[in-house]
């Protein structure tokens, strides 16, 4: 009904029907504005190796641990091991450790982005027992 008035009233003046009485519009959207909302935070860290030395060039990985695939994000550490993602929606997160090194065995590790919080955390990575030694 709401189409047939509104398209009456817009085909009436051309139509050369005049339009009788006062004539008002109002809006029916609303908008909750909270949707727009999302609470954010940072995650940093530190990758080293077993003897504390930074592991740079590292691969992360991190994924929110919900529903929604889209919240992926990578980056590789960078010389100092060092890696950072900024304004990443709150929860919690699987942090996915790919070293190009092959005596540094993959890791992971859960952590909990919090809101207009910056979560540190520190990876110290395991050496790789199956690594051949003899290459």
């Amino acid at each position: 009904m709401k189409f047939f008035v509104s398209l009456w009233l817009l085909l009436a003046p051309i139509s050369g029907v005049p339009l009788q009485g006062n004539v008002t519009t109002q809006s029916t959207t609303t908008f909750d504005q909270r949707i727009l909302q999302v609470e954010e935070g940072s995650l940093a860290g530190t990758l080293l190796d077993p003897d504390s030395k930074p592991v740079s060039g590292a691969l992360i990985t991190v994924s929110r641990r919900s529903t929604n695939p889209l919240a992926k994000y990578t980056s590789y550490t960078d010389g100092r091991g060092r890696f950072y993602f900024s304004q990443i929606a709150v929860g919690k997160y699987d942090i996915g450790v790919e070293s190009s090194d092959p005596w540094l065995k993959d890791t992971s590790t859960v952590v909990t982005v919090r809101h207009s919080q910056r979560t540190d955390v520190r990876i110290v990575l395991e050496l790789n027992k199956d690594c051949d030694k003899s290459a």
